[in-house]
């Protein structure tokens, strides 16, 4: 089962990482892999007004490719980085080709791309996980974030649209995760968002940590966002978590590089096992470990790593734990028993 590789390999990184180790013992597993980096949308919060790379679509013979060499250790791949996935063209191809691996699938996108046409490509595909990003309870404050081309009522419209269809067909996939960001003007408004979509066809409603993208992200004051505990400070664990990659095939540290500064292989050329414990991830890894990342501007600058410190009996700790349980939740977010545990998880840690 994909699961159960998948859990071990995640013993073999947590190891690398908890002993400080340059080379990952594990797998490399696929966090992220940008079908598109092409989007309707102007918002504020978002580093794609600063994109100065090519906007493109990923390859499907490149995306198969990629895909054949995760070898059961990916246990779920979100399909986007800095674009909206569902304007790629093949992209139900992409959802049918990743359940085929047994991998899933998750995307999100803004309800403007949610015309008819493609609520049925949703529906009628193997998509596992659908976020929907609404950051607004009304016009006026939809259009601050979301920019010229945001219609709030168009995407309220298109959102009931996909939830009638979805109850209609009797789908239980995708699980749809309905959710808002928490930002200035609107993370006081969340209460009344989630009575807003308590309905019918909604798996989830939450609310979305703001990232300033490495520091990127101006445009928004973090300071009056009331919760700052997105800040992480030290060793970064992503270098040791898994791959990030452009629709063009190149390999970036993190979610964070939106621009392609700091690139760490090309999978038109290389595997994934080949840039995983290549020079230059090895090399990224031990700027962290020795705290130098002055040829490093990305890192240097960006004040949200996601630090970790995990005990030398790992796997014998919480964050273990923690990811035994979030797997099981992404393969089974409809089961009673899973969301219970889920639950349970949330309110004690």
């Amino acid at each position: 089962m994909n699961i159960i590789k998948h859990i071990y390999n995640l013993i073999l990184n947590g190891w690398s990482f908890a002993h400080k180790k340059e080379k990952c013992l594990g797998y490399p597993p696929i966090i992220a892999l940008e079908p598109t980096n092409a989007c309707m949308m102007k918002c504020i919060m978002c580093p794609r007004q600063y994109m100065k790379r090519k906007v493109g679509f990923m390859d499907f013979e490149l995306f198969k490719k990629i895909i054949d060499q995760t070898k059961g250790y990916t246990n779920l791949i979100s399909l986007e980085l800095f674009g909206d996935s569902l304007l790629h063209p093949k992209i139900e191809q992409m959802f049918d080709y990743l359940s085929k691996k047994g991998i899933v699938s998750q995307i999100s996108t803004n309800a403007t791309s949610l015309s008819n046409k493609v609520i049925e490509k949703v529906l009628n595909s193997r998509l596992d996980i659908l976020l929907i990003a609404l950051d607004g309870i009304d016009d006026k404050t939809y259009k601050k974030y979301r920019g010229e081309y945001a219609d709030y009522k168009k995407a309220v419209i298109q959102i009931n649209n996909l939830l009638k269809r979805k109850i209609e067909g009797k789908r239980k996939k995708p699980f749809i995760d309905i959710r808002m960001l928490g930002l200035p003007g609107l993370q006081e408004h969340f209460d009344m968002f989630k009575k807003q979509w308590e309905k019918p066809g909604i798996d989830k409603i939450s609310t979305n940590t703001f990232h300033t993208f490495g520091g990127s992200v101006k445009e928004i004051d973090v300071s009056k966002i009331k919760s700052s505990k997105w800040v992480y400070h030290g060793v970064c664990y992503k270098p040791w978590e898994g791959l990030h990659i452009m629709w063009d095939g190149r390999v970036v540290p993190c979610c964070f590089d939106y621009d392609g500064k700091v690139i760490l292989g090309d999978l038109n050329k290389e595997t994934l096992e080949e840039i995983w414990n290549g020079k230059k991830m090895q090399e990224l890894r031990k700027q962290f470990l020795i705290k130098n990342l002055k040829l490093n501007p990305l890192c240097a600058s960006c004040g949200e790593r996601k630090h970790m410190e995990l005990g030398k009996f790992f796997p014998l700790d919480t964050f273990f734990l923690k990811s035994i349980i979030y797997c099981l939740y992404q393969r089974n977010q409809n089961k009673r028993i899973i969301k219970k545990i889920k639950k349970a998880w949330d309110r004690v840690r």
